[in-house]
C-alpha cells in the first residue's frame, strides 16, 4: 500500500510540477487586473497539448520516467518520447530522441537499467535498455 501511495503522490507531484511550468510560459495580459477574454480552443491549440502518462517510479525512489505524447499537424503523426525526472526536482532528462515513439518505461529490479519497447529505423518493436 505504500508503495502505491508513493506512486500516486510522485504521479501528482510530476503533474504539478509539469502544469506549473507549462502555465509559466503562458503570456500574461498587460493589465493583470483586467481577467482575460475567454476564446474558443483552435485546433493549433490543440496541437500544443501534450499528454504525458505513464509514470514509472525506480526501485530507489529517487527518479520517477514517463512518456510524453506530441501530436503533429503537418507530419499527420503522433510521437511518444520517454522523459525521467529526479524525485527531488529539477529539469527533466530526456531517454529518448526525437522522432522514435516509445512507451512503458520500466526499472530493472536493482535500479541500474530502465527498459522500454521501441521500434528503431522503421523496424519491429524490440525492448531497449538505458
Amino acid at each position: 500500500m505504500r508503495i502505491v501511495r508513493c506512486v500516486v503522490f510522485t504521479s501528482f507531484a510530476l503533474f504539478l510540477s509539469l502544469s506549473t511550468r507549462a502555465q509559466e510560459s503562458v503570456p500574461r495580459p498587460a493589465s493583470a487586473s483586467a481577467p482575460a477574454t475567454p476564446r474558443a480552443i483552435t485546433i493549433d491549440d490543440y496541437f500544443q497539448i501534450r499528454d504525458v502518462s505513464q509514470p514509472e517510479l525506480s526501485p530507489d525512489g529517487q527518479w520517477v520516467a514517463y512518456a510524453v505524447r506530441t501530436r503533429m499537424l503537418k507530419e499527420d503523426k503522433s510521437e511518444q518520447r520517454l522523459w525521467m525526472v529526479s524525485g527531488r526536482g529539477g529539469d527533466a532528462i530526456p531517454l529518448t530522441a526525437e522522432g522514435v515513439s516509445a512507451a512503458h518505461p520500466r526499472g530493472s529490479p536493482a535500479g541500474k537499467y530502465g527498459a522500454f519497447p521501441a521500434a528503431r529505423n522503421a523496424g519491429r518493436n524490440r525492448v531497449w535498455l538505458r
